[in-house]
């Protein structure tokens, strides 16, 4: 069913219905902490060989994360996905006419998944860069994020830069805020790597590391659920612009997944989802505009 065009709307039960049924063995993964590709993650059938995975009526399996609250949390009890990049998910699949099975990834996994073809398309906060595009297409941004500093409380205040010199700082291996970390910021700091973001909030809860390093909207439900958490406000490292990342070359499925999202954001959906999941938010800051997606590759 095709959203009602003139307002946003709510997904139809069709979707919990859907993922409940799919998701199982996406919970799975919740308990991996190896990296790389060979995880035990659950094995989503190889990409069709067609020119368009996401041609109407095709079955597409879409890489998605599950520790991020507020914008893409696995929750194990009930087997259901809730965020906004779960909303615009199945947005997209009643738009594009498509069927839609959800695979959880590590942020290390993505872009080995897309290219050995375990996921159709990736939508799992994949920051546009022109490494990436010698593996994968992309369609957007979706969002922009800035870098963000999470500390918790009774822990270092950091005002800037340089006071994560000497800290120990917890980010997310097969990352651009990992690369920023490395190659960036000339501070010496102990940098520790996980496969999900929940493993640094974890590390920082219990004082195993002064901060948390990575783009502002992985963060922000973290720091909406937990008073003892804060964001330093920190500017510091490079804006990420988050796509969707599609087979290299596939141009069709590039043009349509685009089309849909400047819908997505110029009929109110975009601020629709935002808003319900971070109402404090600043939506200048994350949203852009339709003129603002690439051209297709």
């Amino acid at each position: 069913m095709t959203p009602n065009r003139s307002a946003p709307q709510r997904k139809s039960p069709k979707h919990l219905r859907l993922f409940a049924a799919t998701l199982p063995l996406l919970s799975m993964l919740i308990a991996c902490t190896s990296s790389g590709d060979n995880t035990g993650a659950p094995e989503a059938a190889p990409a069709p060989a067609a020119t368009s995975v996401v041609k109407p009526g095709a079955r597409v399996n879409v890489g998605v994360l599950g520790d991020l609250p507020g914008w893409s949390q696995l929750n194990t009890a009930s087997n259901t996905l809730k965020g906004f990049q779960a909303d615009l998910m199945y947005w997209l699949e009643d738009e594009l006419n498509i069927d839609v099975t959800p695979v959880q990834v590590t942020f290390d996994q993505r872009i080995n998944y897309m290219k050995n073809h375990k996921v159709d398309i990736m939508l799992a906060n994949v920051a546009m860069n022109d490494e990436r595009r010698k593996f994968v297409g992309f369609a957007g941004p979706y969002v922009y994020s800035e870098q963000e500093v999470m500390t918790a409380k009774g822990g270092p205040e950091i005002d800037k830069a340089a006071d994560l010199g000497g800290k120990s700082v917890c980010t997310m291996r097969g990352t651009t805020s990992l690369q920023q970390l490395n190659d960036r910021l000339a501070v010496k700091m102990t940098i520790t790597e996980r496969d999900g973001l929940s493993q640094c909030v974890d590390d920082l809860k219990k004082g195993n590391t002064d901060a948390v390093f990575t783009a502002q909207v992985d963060l922000l439900g973290y720091a909406q659920e937990d008073k003892d958490l804060r964001l330093e406000k920190v500017n510091v490292g490079a804006q990420d612009r988050f796509g969707i990342a599609v087979p290299k070359g596939d141009k069709d499925s590039c043009e349509r997944l685009t089309k849909a999202l400047k819908t997505f954001i110029a009929r109110g959906y975009w601020d629709q989802y935002f808003r319900e999941h971070f109402p404090k938010e600043d939506i200048t800051t994350h949203k852009p505009t339709p003129d603002d997606l690439v051209p297709c590759e």
